[in-house]
């Protein structure tokens, strides 16, 4: 018997965090390994991202129904709403080549619902709404545990500015990063080091800090492999921990 777990909630930003519970405790629930918990959760997360910011542009937030499913070998998660219809197929591919200061916004969410999902299925009908199903198949090597929210603390090293983050990167938390590092950045202080050994969670929406010369410590597994589907690892640098980035800038 195919066992069926299913929440509902309005579309807002404040929910993403109950939501992506929900999708990693039901994962648990049917058997999954915590990487696909982790997979499921971060492509659920992006996808509710896209519903409540544009699916329901214009219009109350409506309801987002949720399920997650078992089958032998896969969990299948399914997300129901009432926005504005869309064609996965249409989403453009993100820039993942440009430099930091160039590089275009937009597409990596759907870019990293492609890289962990292994398959999507899209339908919408005027009456029942569009369902977004998203399936993962009993293979991957990600370990996860997460944390709410999140925490930042600045610590000055000379002429370095060291940010320490804990807990959670998403479309909820990552306007908090984004302006506390803006106003480092206007402060004069463009040497930047985002020790991020205590993050534990990051989707796109945590990625779109823009600005200085920042430079990237302690990356969590799972984190750095979000961080390398999105291309930035490729023009950002990474060091073991903050101490080694602080010493990277040299004098």
């Amino acid at each position: 018997m195919t066992q069926v777990f299913e929440t509902r909630c309005a579309a807002r930003l404040e929910n993403l965090p109950a939501l992506r519970e929900f999708v990693a405790e039901s994962c648990r629930n049917l058997g999954a390994d915590e990487a696909i918990g982790f997979a499921l959760k971060l492509a659920a997360d992006e996808a509710c991202t896209n519903i409540i910011l544009h699916g329901y542009s214009g219009r109350e937030p409506g309801p987002i129904h949720l399920t997650v499913s078992g089958a032998p070998q896969q969990v299948t998660v399914t997300i129901n709403d009432f926005g504005h219809s869309f064609a996965p197929e249409a989403a453009p591919p993100p820039d993942l080549l440009a430099d930091w200061p160039e590089r275009r916004l937009g597409g990596l969410g759907w870019h990293l619902i492609r890289q962990m999902t292994d398959e999507i299925k899209y339908t919408s009908d005027a009456s029942a709404g569009n369902f977004l199903t998203l399936t993962k198949r009993f293979q991957a090597d990600d370990q996860h545990q997460r944390r709410e929210g999140m925490e930042i603390s600045f610590d000055h090293h000379g002429p370095v500015t060291v940010a320490a983050i804990a807990g959670s990167l998403d479309a909820l938390t990552a306007p908090q990063l984004i302006e506390a590092l803006n106003q480092t950045i206007a402060a004069g202080r463009v040497r930047l080091v985002a020790d991020l050994s205590r993050v534990d969670y990051t989707s796109s929406a945590g990625l779109r800090a823009r600005g200085g010369d920042l430079r990237l410590a302690g990356a969590q597994e799972s984190v750095k492999k979000v961080l390398e589907l999105s291309g930035f690892t490729s023009i950002l640098k990474f060091f073991p921990d903050a101490a080694a980035a602080v010493a990277s800038f040299g004098g």
